[in-house]
């Protein structure tokens, strides 16, 4: 009965432990959007507002990336692992529950194919979306330039 009593208990205290580290891991995590710039998501407001017609991600950010990834509201978190090659990914995608949010981006900066950064913003309804506008979530650190033209075509780079 005692032996019983010591597995039960040693059961327990590993959930414990998994859970805190978990808690832990997730709350003091480096790649938590609340660390980025808040510059960009004002830029990137000002932009989806019409305010600007340009923002380049290169000069908003204060840490080294190479690869930027947008991904639109419901996005799969098995397919977003899969875009970014990186099974490590999937439970910090979940802890974000892109997969649920209507009216959230996911971006995700990676620099030699790891995941360096990332962050929720909210999509704007009235104004362009261009998570939605492009036809592609991967952008490489020179190209991570969009332009609003006055038709509010958005391009990336340079208009044609």
């Amino acid at each position: 009965m005692i032996k019983k009593w010591k597995t039960i208990l040693c059961v327990l205290l590993s959930i414990v432990f998994v859970i805190l580290f978990l808690f832990v891991k997730y709350n003091n995590n480096e790649h938590v959007g609340q660390e980025l710039n808040t510059e960009l998501f004002e830029r990137i407001d000002q932009y989806e507002n019409g305010l600007i017609k340009e923002i380049d991600f290169s000069r908003l950010v204060n840490f080294s990336w190479d690869t930027l990834y947008i991904f639109e509201p419901y996005s799969s978190c098995n397919q977003i692992v899969k875009v970014l090659k990186s099974t490590s990914f999937w439970l910090e995608c979940k802890f974000t529950g892109i997969e649920s949010l209507e009216y959230k981006s996911l971006f995700v900066f990676t620099k030699n194919k790891k995941v360096v950064q990332y962050s929720l913003h909210e999509v704007s309804i009235t104004n362009s979306d261009f998570t939605s506008t492009l036809n592609k979530n991967e952008y490489s650190f020179q190209e991570a330039i969009f332009i609003l033209d006055e038709g509010r075509m958005i391009w990336v780079g340079s208009e044609p």
